[in-house]
């Protein structure tokens, strides 16, 4: 019985964490809105527009992504085997000619359970989202409490905000107050550019699958822009299933296109696009946002890899709060660096 209360209370607080994480989504949109209406009909607004946006791409796209994802569901054995025919007999594959037998095998036996993932991939879309759409009635209430409990959150962001504010000592309220802010520009500005970039990112993907004759293009494309929310990694684990449907499907010529293309795609909006667009507001270094990847997967799984890097951000800041720059300190290290002949850059060299 207590297993079963966890099991409610954690679907609760999973609800609760999107609800705020989809209000920091919309809240530029409702602050944008509010001086000329009431803040419940500003979000409303907001509501009716994302209602609209959602309605025309599931038209668009919602048919062609689950008719894909059922045939690639069937089809993904027959890929696998191909790949795994062409490792075993190099002759078929001037590539794999190159290798010696034992790298072959361990590259067989890793495109199987690469084939595997897809598939297991592949059938979650195809064999689950499909009857979830046309039942809905689990997710359709799901959603309308996250959208409930979102409305209220947003509605009532002063008296919320007042309230929690009575709890900090007056004499550390302003501080306090200023940390608040700071944390909401990091977890706002990261969270409204990564579904930003996701959606550019998806968009790039299909029309280089869909120019170089890709089968899956669109599922596949829709697959690398969902995974891409995930900083440095996501979009990278998304590119292998395209890679892989691209080597069997079109050619050794083509696969090779598709991954430098996928490549400078995911160059160009890690270093071009998102500095426009303020996604590097977490301001950590990517060690540190791959290990809190790692971490929160590790922990939580899917939620826990989703709210990694926001953590990292909050974290960031209260460190930087609590343990603000210090000159000196940096001075000492650079020339503990330079004494040991490690200087990385000539203007890090300090004089003696």
């Amino acid at each position: 019985m207590i297993s079963g209360v966890l099991d409610r209370v954690s679907n609760v607080l999973t609800i609760v964490i999107f609800s705020i994480l989809f209000s920091y989504l919309i809240y530029p949109a409702v602050k944008r809105l509010a001086p000329r209406m009431p803040r419940a009909a500003a979000v409303a607004v907001v509501y009716a527009g994302i209602f609209v946006v959602v309605v025309i791409a599931l038209a668009f796209l919602a048919p062609t992504v689950l008719v894909q994802a059922q045939e690639f569901a069937l089809n993904y054995p027959r890929l696998v085997a191909a790949v795994q025919q062409s490792i075993a007999h190099p002759s078929a594959n001037p590539v794999m000619q190159r290798f010696p037998p034992q790298v072959r095998e361990l590259v067989a036996k890793n495109a199987g359970k690469v084939g595997e993932y897809i598939g297991v991939v592949a059938a979650a879309l195809g064999g689950r989202i499909l009857p979830a759409v046309q039942s809905g009635a689990t997710l359709v209430t799901e959603l309308a409490v996250m959208f409930g409990v979102t409305f209220m959150f947003i509605v009532d962001l002063e008296k919320i905000q007042a309230t929690m504010i009575r709890m900090v000592p007056r004499a550390r309220r302003a501080w306090a107050i200023s940390l608040v802010e700071e944390i909401d520009v990091v977890i706002g500005g990261f969270i409204r550019s990564q579904v930003l970039l996701a959606i550019v990112t998806a968009v790039a993907s299909i029309l280089v699958l869909v120019v170089l004759g890709v089968p899956y293009a669109v599922l596949l494309g829709v697959l690398i822009g969902v995974l891409s929310i995930v900083p440095i990694v996501g979009a990278l684990v998304g590119a292998i299933p395209a890679v892989i449907v691209a080597l069997v499907t079109v050619g050794l010529v083509k696969a090779t296109i598709v991954t430098v293309l996928l490549i400078v795609i995911f160059q160009v909006i890690g270093n071009l696009v998102a500095p426009l667009i303020n996604a590097k507001l977490v301001n950590v270094t990517p060690l540190i946002v791959t290990l809190a990847i790692l971490i929160g997967g590790e922990a939580y799984g899917i939620l826990g890899i989703l709210l990694a890097v926001p953590v990292a951000g909050i974290l960031r800041v209260v460190y930087d709060r609590l343990f603000p720059p210090d000159p000196e300190s940096e001075r000492l290290v650079l020339s503990s660096r330079a004494n040991s002949g490690d200087v990385t850059h000539p203007e890090e060299r300090v004089a003696g």
